[in-house]
């Protein structure tokens, strides 16, 4: 089974940067990142490497945090 491989240490940071500039700025635009991926051509017996699933649910956690401090915040915002 082929995957894609992405670098999740840098995706998270990324998130959290674009939630640290979204609580000091006014800035509500939506934006659009890029962050490179890889494409792993394996046969259909693949396994993945442990390092890719723990990466993959510390970044699945850091993406929880972040909608949930945003959205906290937009409900202090709104009052």
């Amino acid at each position: 089974m082929s995957v894609i491989s992405q670098d999740c240490d840098r995706l998270g940071r990324r998130a959290a940067e674009l939630m640290l500039e979204e609580v000091n700025t006014a800035d509500s635009d939506s934006k659009t990142i890029v962050i490179p991926i890889t494409f792993i051509a394996r046969g259909s017996g693949g396994i993945l490497p442990k390092r890719v699933v723990e990466g993959a649910e510390e970044l699945v956690s850091q993406l929880v945090f972040c909608m949930k401090l945003r959205d906290f915040l937009s409900g202090i915002w709104a009052h």
